[in-house]
């Protein structure tokens, strides 16, 4: 599945260029995964349109098998392992769905884990709760975006 804005047209005046970014699904397709990152991805193109429309926001979904066992996930492994190497050869970032935790290294659990040196991100779709999951994943992905490219934590109001 591609999620992709309407290229026919003639570049906007400060046209910069195509950026690509593949959601690598791991959660096989008799899951419900695999809709949801698909309406996701949507929003978050459209998200990404409007407020950077000097880019062609383009954004691949794919499928990969959900991986065995019930145990949280190491993020890391999960970037590393070579289908999702190879489904990131297609794109300037990835962004790597599951519905397993995430092993958390620094709070009690983990919604997700960027990698800056791979360009990619891991989201969990595990805690994210049942009522507006999508918008919820794509609130998600579009913050491991931003960290992806520098962005830091917001600032704390209440220090």
């Amino acid at each position: 599945m591609t999620v992709t804005q309407n290229t026919t047209d003639a570049p906007a005046e400060g046209f910069v260029g195509p950026i690509e970014v593949v959601l690598v699904v791991c959660g096989g397709a008799e899951s419900g995964l695999m809709k949801t990152a698909g309406r996701s991805a949507e929003r978050l193109r459209g998200i990404l349109a409007d407020a950077l429309p000097a880019f062609d926001w383009r954004l691949t979904v794919r499928l990969l098998p959900r991986p065995e066992g019930d145990t949280s996930l190491e993020p890391a492994d999960l970037i590393g392992d070579p289908a999702v190497a190879e489904a990131a050869e297609a794109g300037d970032f990835t962004l790597v769905v599951t519905d397993r935790d995430l092993v958390a290294r620094y709070q009690a659990v983990a919604l997700g884990a960027p990698s800056r040196a791979a360009a990619s991100a891991v989201a969990s779709t595990s805690r994210l709760g049942t009522e507006r999951v999508e918008a919820r994943l794509t609130a998600l992905c579009l913050h491991l975006l931003g960290r992806l490219n520098g962005l830091g934590p917001a600032a704390d109001s209440r220090s």
